[in-house]
């Protein structure tokens, strides 16, 4: 690993640190009959975590490494870009890396990463379950040895997860026509396989790494017959190794959720009214995600901004409130989704309404700046509309 490297992983350390602070954390042990031994296992919740809904799972390999740093993409991808789902983040700490990860290289070594294999599905799953709810949409990170754990699972069990990203995916001739040489079969429902490779510094054990990802990626050249596969392959030309798990994770997550997140403002959504436009969000999440999570707050949020931005008419403020109100009836704990309506009943001069709504944020919202925030707004817009009836 390079000194440049290390900096930049120490820093998303340090700032992964301070950003979970907000999140709740919690540890697992498992005392696996699979693998002999006892296994630590993190698990990173999302920013107003609530039991009763549902959320997709993000399983990451070689959790002691990448864990913190993935906990805090997937908060930023959610919360800042808007790019994807709040989602539970489950780390699988390494004890014997090799052992767990590495498939065999030549003939004459065992298959050990089959013990780890039925360790998630058999032992992990349930757990997870068990805590955290039914599983009904589960994605794979591996990266270097854990994408070719995770590449091979897609080969022979592709059932066990929906979405995979394989990230500095390296092969050599053996590992290539023995386990990436062919493509999974019987895909049911929607599957989403995101790949890469680094373009530097390639590890030296691969030295024809290219030309194998090459030729994987030409397996999926003619996928008519893979209706419900989604797939995406990219050589960062100028990442290494160490790097590219970072840029491949979240370029992996944006891809996965891009059926949903990048089709919001598709031309064919404008000639929808409201109701018909929420129906058919529904309706993708249904199709594609398995009703694995809930149209996100900032839909609701950026939409009726959208409406207030364009038409400044009373009709308009009142189809905003309905907007954000429906996302209340999904939402109905969501600090921002009760900020928001209060300063547009606020602007629609429903006083006692807004500030029923204001309160309710306030208490809703455990993050101090924010509740600054929310109340210098509200103030501003509250003084602004009665200096408008004096």
């Amino acid at each position: 690993m390079t000194s440049k490297t290390f900096l930049i992983l120490v820093f998303i350390g340090l700032y992964s640190l301070s950003y979970s602070q907000s999140k709740t954390y919690r540890e697992h042990e498992i005392n696996s009959e699979f693998l002999k031994e006892k296994r630590l296992i993190n698990v990173g919740l999302p920013k107003n975590y609530d039991v009763n809904k549902n959320y997709p799972f993000v399983y990451v390999l070689d959790g002691e490494y990448i864990f913190d740093y993935a906990n805090a993409a997937l908060g930023i991808l959610a919360d800042f870009e808007a790019s994807i789902p709040n989602s539970i983040v489950i780390g699988i700490s390494n004890t014997a890396r090799f052992r767990d990860l590495g498939l065999p290289r030549n003939a004459k070594r065992p298959a050990t990463h089959i013990n780890f294999l039925n360790f998630i599905e058999k032992e992990l799953f349930p757990l997870i379950e068990k805590n955290y709810g039914t599983q009904k949409f589960k994605i794979l990170y591996g990266w270097s040895l854990g994408a070719q754990f995770s590449a091979s699972i897609f080969s022979t069990r592709v059932d066990l997860f929906d979405g995979y990203i394989v990230s500095g995916f390296l092969q050599n001739k053996y590992l290539h026509e023995n386990y990436f040489n062919t493509l999974p079969k019987n895909i049911k429902t929607h599957k989403y396989l995101y790949a890469s490779i680094e373009g530097i510094d390639i590890i030296s054990f691969y030295p024809n790494a290219l030309e194998y990802f090459t030729k994987y990626k030409t397996l999926f050249a003619d996928a008519s017959e893979f209706s419900k596969l989604k797939v995406k392959f990219e050589n960062e030309e100028t990442l290494n190794h160490d790097q590219v798990f970072m840029t491949s994770f979240k370029k992996g997550m944006r891809f996965i959720f891009s059926d949903f997140f990048d089709n919001l403002d598709s031309p064919e959504n404008l000639t929808l009214s409201n109701d018909e436009l929420f129906d058919s969000y529904t309706n993708s999440i249904t199709t594609n995600y398995n009703n694995s999570f809930s149209i996100p707050e900032s839909v609701f949020v950026n939409k009726a901004y959208a409406i207030r931005s364009s038409d400044k008419s009373d009709d308009a403020l009142l189809q905003t409130i309905s907007i954000l109100k429906k996302g209340l009836t999904i939402h109905d704990n969501s600090a921002e989704l009760l900020h928001e309506t209060s300063i547009y009943i606020l602007l629609n001069k429903n006083f006692i309404e807004a500030q029923a709504h204001h309160k309710k944020a306030l208490k809703n919202e455990l993050n101090s700046n924010n509740k600054l925030k929310y109340i210098m707004e509200f103030n501003s817009v509250h003084k602004k509309v009665s200096a408008e009836d004096m």
